[in-house]
């Protein structure tokens, strides 16, 4: 199962670039591996709750992962 923007099917990607990604980032900061919910990635949710938030380093990894997926999905919806 991949998970980039790219391999992502439209109807995903286009509900991924509704979300606002600084509400996104704030929520990975602030709530750590819950961020992900935001973005109904369940994968990376599991992943960051098994590995304690990425051995705390998911206080800078999450937020920026979340603004990221957010931002490409908004500009391949925009290039389709």
């Amino acid at each position: 199962m991949s998970t980039s923007v790219a391999a992502m099917d439209p109807a995903k990607a286009s509900a991924l670039a509704a979300k606002d990604p600084t509400l996104g980032a704030i929520l990975g900061f602030l709530l750590g591996p819950f961020g992900y919910i935001y973005t109904a990635d369940w994968m990376f949710f599991a992943i960051s709750l098994i590995t304690c938030n990425y051995f705390l380093l998911g206080f800078i990894i999450v937020p920026l992962h979340i603004y990221k997926k957010i931002t490409a999905a908004k500009a391949q919806m925009g290039a389709s």
